[in-house]
């Protein structure tokens, strides 16, 4: 059974929602209305995070949720769902899901070379990482939370991407970072093409060089710059863009 939820009311989960970006998302559609529930995986940084939200005025939900363990975010087929399974928990609190922002990341490969690390030797743990939280991870929550979509003919869904992975004109460097994105994109454009006709728009956000942990100090972007185009993707009018991959709210080429 739902938890008190308004009739209008819009329910949001944010992954890696409790620093950086995925802060400043969640923030944003709090600001809106959104019924926020922020995810991470330190409990102690999501208590903080939502401490500093509620100083604002701002209610949020939180869970903890590292989108790299099955067991948290994966369907158990065969099996009964026991209730950390990612798309059951939202189903029973809330009964509904109207937003999915997958923004959990990491940056898997080496630093502090002064010369870019070459694919060829990048270490396979780094691209088995990068690719378990840019794609296993929100592939296996899009898979939980589709069905509630669907079923209320309303959905947006935003996977957090980076210009570093647009193939038109990427550049050596980050090589496992690069690559896991491109396949968060591959993902993007594919489930964007078999969702045509619903009113489930799928899009992929490039937030900039931003000030948080991952950006370094030096970026350009503050994290509240960053999050613009993921919140505008999050709360799209009907008949919006779909399928496509965007930078300061303007469509950009893969």
């Amino acid at each position: 059974m739902s938890i008190g939820l308004k009739t209008e009311e819009r329910v949001a989960l944010v992954t890696g929602g409790n620093r950086g970006i995925g802060l400043e998302v969640c923030r944003g559609l709090a600001r809106q209305g959104y019924r926020v529930v922020m995810s991470g995986r330190d409990e102690a940084n999501l208590r903080h995070a939502k401490v500093d939200l509620a100083a604002e005025g701002l209610k949020v939900d939180t869970i903890m949720l590292d989108v790299t363990d099955p067991n948290m975010v994966e369907i158990k087929h065969g099996a009964n769902v026991d209730g950390n399974f990612i798309g059951d928990w939202i189903r029973r609190k809330y009964g509904r899901l109207d937003v999915l922002v997958n923004n959990a990341g990491v940056v898997p490969d080496e630093t502090g070379h002064d010369e870019p690390v070459s694919i060829v030797d990048t270490a396979r743990s780094a691209f088995e990482l990068g690719f378990e939280t840019h794609f296993y991870g929100p592939l296996a929550i899009i898979r939980g939370v589709l069905p509630m979509m669907r079923e209320q003919n309303y959905g947006r869904i935003v996977n957090v991407s980076t210009g570093m992975a647009r193939l038109s004109s990427i550049q050596p460097g980050w090589p496992a970072y690069r690559a896991t994105k491109v396949a968060l994109n591959a993902l993007t454009a594919l489930l964007g093409r078999e969702l045509e006709g619903t009113n489930i728009l799928v899009n992929a956000a490039s937030p900039g060089w931003v000030r948080t942990r991952m950006g370094g100090d030096n970026a350009e972007l503050t994290p509240e710059q960053g999050a613009d185009t993921i919140l505008w993707l999050a709360t799209l009018e009907d008949g919006g863009p779909n399928g496509g991959f965007f930078a300061n709210r303007e469509q950009t080429d893969w």
